[in-house]
């Protein structure tokens, strides 16, 4: 189970963020990068709660749209508050 409150604002550099979360999101943006990680994190029934700002989910950017569906093809997507 993985709780968390992830940083909203900042970027990193692609040299500086581990190849494995690119290859769910292609982004520098940290609050992409941090969701990405925890779905990385999770094994088979795991479960997240995690709190992150409106453009994750309503964003219109190629890698909000991915992520997006990484969530709800890759993964059961219960709720959003």
């Amino acid at each position: 189970m993985v709780l968390a409150n992830p940083p909203f604002k900042g970027s990193l550099d692609d040299s500086s963020t581990n190849p494995d979360v690119l290859k769910i999101v292609k982004t520098k943006k940290t609050e992409l990068l941090f969701v990405a990680h925890i779905l990385r994190m999770l094994k088979l029934g795991g479960r997240s709660a995690t709190i992150v700002p409106d453009g994750v989910l309503f964003g219109s950017s190629k890698a909000h749209q991915g992520l997006r569906k990484h969530l709800c093809d890759e993964n059961q997507l219960k709720e959003i508050n």
